[in-house]
């Protein structure tokens, strides 16, 4: 069964979203055995396992109005090395000059009323990292939040993360196409992914939120805003947990969420307003898709309420393969 898709509701006198599947054969699921694979993928899904205990950025020299970065980075690295806990950001704006990297058994906390905000300089996420870029591995600008090789991560809190309305990463979207050529071409083609460096002077836009290699992960109440690229994405992650998150974001390809080569996710009661599509499901482009060969499989999605410019996708990147994926009882909105 590649897809299975029920009980989609319509917002009462509005055309819903387009729903796109590239060509996918579509199964719908009738039959009660269907559903109860549904029960069974959401039944199964493990949460991750954080020790409870917690490091405010405030013990680590974090100050209001300068750069949040420095104390972040060693908060992550204190509670990392006490086996694990929770990293609080706590009321106030905080703006970190580079990327957030998590690490395993580290639950990054944004409590009531706080603002984790990123610099608008692409150069302060450089060194380039390994990811994946619209399907194809590459080496290229650091996510604005990135966790690779992980076991056992969070986002949650009421807080906000922002990737900066001022970002400079915004005007790259109409000089991003020779770079987005050059890279297809090297996945098309083979060449071996440690030659693939995009880095200074290149323009592929980083996402907001990316989990690289990841087991074990929840996202939980934050808001996004003003991403650069897809907002949340999981790459080759297993057992994903996404529930009551806002996502409200309106630039060129600012997808809610990418589940892309990954297995058992659910994406529940969250909210989106964003410039592409809400929830969507990928496994990667071309040869260097179907070389790594990991599908997506294992998903359900339910009762979201989706707007902007289009609702679900399966797609277009997923030359690794999609299979029993359920969405149930969405609010599906166009043009909001």
């Amino acid at each position: 069964m590649i897809a299975m898709m029920s009980h989609l509701r319509l917002a009462r006198g509005l055309l819903v979203c387009a729903l796109f599947f590239f060509g996918v054969p579509l199964a719908i699921a009738k039959q009660p055995s269907d559903w109860n694979l549904a029960k069974e993928i959401v039944e199964g899904i493990q949460l991750p396992a954080i020790p409870d205990r917690e490091f405010s950025i405030l013990q680590y020299g974090a100050v209001a109005d300068s750069d949040a970065h420095p104390a972040i980075h060693k908060a992550i690295q204190a509670a990392s090395q006490a086996g694990g806990g929770r990293v609080v950001i706590p009321r106030g704006e905080w703006m970190s000059h580079g990327p957030v990297v998590l690490r395993s058994k580290i639950e990054l906390h944004l409590a009531e009323g706080a603002v984790l905000k990123f610099s608008p300089k692409p150069s302060d996420y450089l060194p380039v990292v390994k990811t994946r870029w619209e399907g194809t591995e590459l080496y290229t600008y650091s996510p604005l939040i990135y966790a690779a090789g992980v076991e056992d991560v969070a986002i949650t809190g009421s807080g906000i993360i922002d990737g900066n309305a001022d970002s400079v990463f915004k005007q790259w979207h109409p000089k991003q196409n020779a770079d987005m050529q050059r890279l297809r071409k090297m996945g098309a083609g083979g060449v071996p992914v440690e030659e693939r460096i995009f880095g200074e002077g290149t323009f592929l836009r980083p996402p907001l939120v990316q989990f690289f290699g990841a087991k074990r992960v929840l996202l939980k109440d934050f808001t996004a805003l003003n991403s650069p690229f897809w907002v949340n994405h999981l790459v080759y992650t297993d057992h994903a947990t996404v529930q009551g998150i806002r996502v409200d974001s309106h630039f060129f390809n600012n997808d809610g969420i990418d589940i892309e080569s990954s297995s058992n996710v659910l994406v529940e009661d969250s909210w989106f307003r964003t410039g592409d599509d809400s929830v969507v499901v990928k496994s990667g482009r071309d040869l260097d898709g179907r070389s790594i060969g990991v599908p997506s499989r294992r998903i359900v999605v339910r009762n979201n309420d989706m707007g902007g410019e289009d609702g679900i996708a399966l797609g277009s990147e997923m030359s690794g393969g999609i299979s029993d994926v359920f969405f149930t009882d969405n609010l599906l909105r166009k043009g909001i």
